[in-house]
């Protein structure tokens, strides 16, 4: 498993999600309340960590898996997802009539 691409995903995520914790700690900051304090230290802690993450980047964008777990997990997802839908549309009151499996 390509950990590097993962890693660098996850900590990007990271940060961006620091970036608009800011915005709740602007609106409390304006407002003077005190838990804005609590989005602050969240938001500074999220970004650090995610640029941290993100200044080695990976020598490979490739995302890939041992044994092709992922692409069962998709295939899993899919058939529930199939199965649940058609169980639903088959209902007699339903106003979808039909089976999507």
């Amino acid at each position: 498993m390509n950990f590097s691409i993962i890693r660098y995903i996850l900590s990007s995520v990271l940060a961006f999600e620091g970036i608009f914790l800011l915005l709740p700690c602007a609106v409390g900051a304006i407002y003077g309340e005190r838990e804005a304090f609590a989005y602050l230290f969240v938001a500074a802690l999220s970004i650090c960590f995610g640029f941290l993450g993100r200044v080695k980047k990976p020598k490979s964008k490739e995302i890939y898996s041992k044994g092709g777990a992922c692409h069962r997990i998709v295939q899993l997802d899919f058939a529930e997802s199939c199965r649940g839908g058609s169980i639903c549309s088959n209902r007699r009151n339903s106003p979808v009539r039909g089976c999507f499996v």
